[in-house]
């Protein structure tokens, strides 16, 4: 109860110090401030291949190609380049995008 009763009074004290206040029709009119409200930066065009990069940065793929190739070495193996593995997770997003009826449709 005292939390409800502190936040009342609260909202009564910046009430009082507010310093909006009614108009009679002498006084005169004022222009209200325009605020300019800009990005931080210009915005570009992107390429759909810089937006995936966005979100998998070539610090994330070259994290996942020598794990891949680490755990991939006990079998008969090529190693995964960064090419190539940004390829496959776009084909793995492709595939979750688009639905086709077998997976042999894909290729």
């Amino acid at each position: 109860m005292n939390v409800i009763k502190h936040l009342l009074q609260k909202g009564q004290r910046q009430h009082t110090q507010s310093t909006m206040s009614w108009k009679n029709q002498t006084d005169k009119d004022t222009v209200p401030q325009t605020l300019r409200f800009l990005p931080a930066r210009e915005p570009e065009s992107h390429s759909p291949c810089s937006l995936f990069k966005m979100f998998f940065p070539e610090s994330v793929v070259s994290t996942l190609c020598p794990n891949t190739n680490a755990q991939a070495a006990k079998y008969k193996w090529r190693d995964v380049t960064m090419r190539e593995m940004y390829r496959y997770i776009g084909l793995l997003f492709y595939m979750a995008m688009v639905k086709l009826p077998s997976i042999i449709d894909y290729w």
